[in-house]
């Protein structure tokens, strides 16, 4: 079969060459190598590259505006016409959130004969925000890890700690690592790492995110957004063990993952549909750290099984008559740093999450969907 992936609208971050990937860079890749492994041919359109390439027999990148248009599917990632550019029996939007760039009205939305989501909540977010979308025509084929990435701990010889591998090697003790868009939670994890810097003072935060660039798109606003940025910004310049990594490739973040001990997350993301899944968090977990998440949106149903869910920061809680403050999420962290034994459960319970939730598993689902589709074997 011949697909297409129309990846235009990506262009904070590189997709066909080197560099820092977002979330969405690091879907349409695994998505795309899933499809040629089984065998179909795929083409993808990409807004970093300048001219056409092949990389493999069946494998064909190009430029926006320059690329064929006839396929048997076409995926258009996070954005939606009534007419789709494509003479494709059947075409998918690709969205990783509930606002994709959508065009005038809703007769969009019969367009497309499947939506692909991450979670059950997001599928729900985008019923509730978009009605248009039939039911029946939304999969959740969710998000993965490639175990590949995080190998098992070379420095003691594949040490195991009940059925899953020890990352005891790569860990450094009291690392926390954030590495999303500043805007879902940076600020009240630099509140959180005050805290426990209190309980824990050899501990160290490492931020990976391209924030320059994401502050220079704000940075002269008058808006709120602006100067939770500066804020951030002149606390990443000034707090003692805080560490601002930029914006590494990918073999950079692995390594980050790799060697943090808890990974943070208190998430609380300004826009609705906008914490649909939490890619950074499985591949945290599937490098052995513990995990310590907000409720917020999809992360108890995505993650329950492999982190600790905390209320998110500020909710106010009817039995202890008080709201939620960054203190109750550095008590968990710090008791994680200092108890070895405890810290050993909930790095395993993280990994074996992944371990359920890799890109193989993600590829099947979408196989199942075009088959459904398409009714040709995928």
């Amino acid at each position: 079969m011949k697909i297409i992936f129309d990846a235009s609208p990506e262009t904070m971050y590189p997709l066909a060459g080197p560099g820092f990937s977002g979330g969405s860079q690091v879907y349409i890749k695994a998505i795309v190598r899933g499809l040629l492994a089984r065998g179909h041919e795929v083409h993808v359109i990409a807004p970093d590259l300048q001219i056409e390439e092949r990389r493999g027999v069946n494998e064909f990148w190009w430029p926006v505006g320059y690329h064929p248009r006839q396929f048997d599917v076409a995926v258009m990632q996070m954005h939606a016409r009534e007419n789709p550019p494509y003479e494709a029996p059947v075409c998918v939007l690709m969205t990783s959130c509930v606002d994709p760039y959508l065009g005038p009205g809703d007769q969009w939305a019969d367009a497309f004969e499947a939506v692909p989501v991450f979670s059950q909540t997001h599928k729900e977010l985008l019923l509730a925000t978009r009605p248009t979308i039939k039911p029946e025509r939304i999969h959740i084929t969710g998000l993965g890890v490639d175990l590949g990435d995080y190998p098992p701990d070379s420095a003691t010889g594949e040490e195991t700690v009940g059925d899953c591998v020890s990352y005891h090697a790569y860990k450094i003790p009291g690392r926390m690592l954030y590495a999303n868009d500043p805007a879902r939670g940076l600020f009240y994890t630099l509140d959180i790492f005050d805290e426990v810097r209190k309980r824990v003072p050899q501990a160290t935060l490492h931020v990976t995110y391209d924030f320059v660039r994401q502050m220079g798109y704000r940075q002269w606003e008058h808006s709120q957004m602006a100067q939770y940025l500066w804020e951030c910004k002149y606390r990443l310049e000034n707090t003692p063990g805080v560490v601002n990594v930029g914006a590494p490739e990918r073999d950079g973040i692995v390594r980050e993952q790799l060697e943090c001990q808890v990974h943070c997350m208190p998430s609380d993301p300004p826009g609705i549909g906008t914490q649909t899944h939490g890619i950074t968090q499985m591949e945290c977990g599937a490098a052995g750290a513990a995990l310590v998440l907000s409720d917020v949106e999809a992360f108890p149903e995505v993650f329950g099984e492999g982190a600790t869910i905390l209320p998110r920061i500020g909710q106010y809680l009817p039995e202890a008559e008080r709201r939620v403050t960054a203190a109750d999420y550095a008590e968990v962290v710090s008791e994680l740093m200092q108890d070895p034994a405890k810290w050993a459960e909930e790095s395993r319970r993280a990994r074996a999450l992944a371990e359920a939730n890799t890109w193989d598993d993600v590829v099947a689902r979408w196989a199942t969907m075009l088959e459904t589709l398409t009714g040709v074997a995928w």
